[in-house]
């Protein structure tokens, strides 16, 4: 019961910091309003912003534009170093040829070309985190100075009490929310 109460409490922190909760006026990091949103191109086949309707270098582009748009809206403050996008998005760039005349992939070539973004990570809660429960990517500097999560007290578990014919271990843990210190530094596309 004590892993079950970890474990359930762990998921609560995790859905918290992404999304916040509004009952407690908690903002989260994927729905936070004073990040920038980069309006992607409807470019794709059929007019569609998704990458599945987009060319290998559509989807460059839209890569490389979300990155860049940290760098032209700080005026070159701010540089993303962490790219963050929904799994079957980071399944597509990271097993699709740059070209059919390429042996290098969407993903790795934007890493070796790109001069910001360092690192490209997959989360699922990106899967429906944009406008409209679209598909949202994430560029921003990892950084504590740009954002934090804050939690005054780690899980806890206080002593073992015995009540009635049962044992209840008490647990206990404070979440802050996430704090973003430098929204500009952070961007976010939208209908991936």
């Amino acid at each position: 019961r004590a892993n079950s109460a970890r474990r359930a409490i762990a998921q609560l922190e995790n859905s918290l910091a992404f999304f916040g909760d509004a009952d407690a006026n908690l903002v989260g990091f994927l729905n936070n309003a004073i990040v920038p949103t980069v309006t992607i191109p409807n470019d794709g086949a059929g007019s569609l912003t998704t990458w599945a309707s987009k060319s290998p270098d559509q989807v460059l582009r839209v890569m490389n534009l979300v990155a860049n748009s940290v760098v032209e809206s700080s005026l070159g403050v701010e540089i993303p170093d962490t790219m963050l996008l929904p799994l079957d998005s980071y399944n597509f760039i990271a097993s699709t040829a740059r070209s059919a005349n390429s042996d290098t992939t969407i993903l790795n070539y934007f890493l070796q070309n790109n001069p910001y973004i360092k690192q490209i990570e997959w989360v699922n809660e990106l899967q429906a985190a944009g406008a409209g429960s679209t598909k949202r990517m994430v560029a921003y500097r990892r950084d504590p100075e740009v954002l934090t999560m804050e939690i005054p007290m780690d899980f806890e578990q206080l002593e073992l009490q015995t009540l009635n014919l049962e044992y209840k271990v008490p647990c206990q843990e404070r979440f802050g929310g996430v704090l973003i210190y430098y929204p500009l530094a952070i961007a976010f596309g939208d209908g991936i």
